[in-house]
């Protein structure tokens, strides 16, 4: 039958809660009743300790009603699985049990067949919800490595790509994330930002043009290192060595 799902039973009437806990236990889905309670307070109570997948309660008992229970359930335990089984068909509980997300709502007296459809039901929605952590789980696993061949991945495309017009709204495009994400995951692995890294790329590509090409004037080589603007590259180029590419190619000249 594969998985086991914990059930917790909440029925003031004895009789009534002793005949569904059986026929629960006697559909052969996979659940077992873990916890018994005549009033919501306990069941509540056995809620916080057994952690259970699901919760069938009938709405009119004492100290505590279940739709209170279903409202304490909802709040506290997202993920936990609520069925309401009761005497009463009034709307107004019906909404209620909508609004707190319960599986379904049957009414008393309960054929087994129909209390089997509903559990098989909640049991598929159970498996796939678990299936879908699993393969959660397996991503999470996975994302420190997935976040480094990104980031591996950017950095080559830009040490190919740096002469050209770039910019992070393209790489966000190109890469499917946001620019911001993207910058954080890049620096995390290259401890810089990736436009950080496209300019220094540049920069090094530049002086090495500016020094061993003296046949390329200042608007060739920004071009080169992919600059539209010469004006502009120039002002970058003096941020990053503290001299503008003139003055940097005569030094270069003056010392052979």
């Amino acid at each position: 039958m594969g998985n086991v799902y914990q059930v917790v039973v909440a029925e003031d009437e004895a009789l009534a809660r002793n005949n569904l806990v059986r026929k629960i236990e006697a559909s052969g889905l996979g659940f077992h009743v873990a916890g018994e309670a005549a009033n919501g307070e306990d069941a509540l109570a056995m809620v916080h300790d057994l952690l259970p997948d699901l919760v069938v309660t009938d709405i009119r008992m004492p100290i505590m009603d279940g739709m209170e229970l279903v409202r304490q359930v909802f709040n506290q335990y997202p993920r936990m699985k609520c069925l309401i089984v009761s005497g009463y068909s009034e709307f107004g509980y019906a909404r209620e049990a909508i609004r707190y997300q319960v599986e379904d709502y049957l009414l008393k007296p309960i054929e087994p067949d129909q209390l089997n459809e509903t559990l098989y039901r909640i049991r598929t929605q159970m498996e796939r919800e678990g299936a879908q952590r699993s393969q959660q789980a397996d991503l999470a696993g996975t994302t420190y490595v997935s976040a480094e061949m990104l980031a591996s991945r950017l950095e080559t495309y830009l040490r190919e790509h740096f002469s050209e017009a770039v910019s992070m709204d393209d790489l966000s495009r190109r890469f499917g994330m946001d620019p911001s994400s993207l910058s954080r995951l890049f620096k995390k692995y290259r401890q810089e930002a990736p436009i950080k890294f496209l300019t220094n790329l540049r920069m090094n590509e530049a002086r090495r043009l500016l020094a061993g090409a003296p046949d390329l004037d200042v608007r060739a080589v920004s071009e080169l290192v992919g600059y539209q603007d010469a004006f502009y590259f120039s002002r970058v180029f003096k941020q990053a060595t503290g001299m503008s590419p003139s003055e940097f190619r005569e030094q270069k000249e003056k010392h052979g």
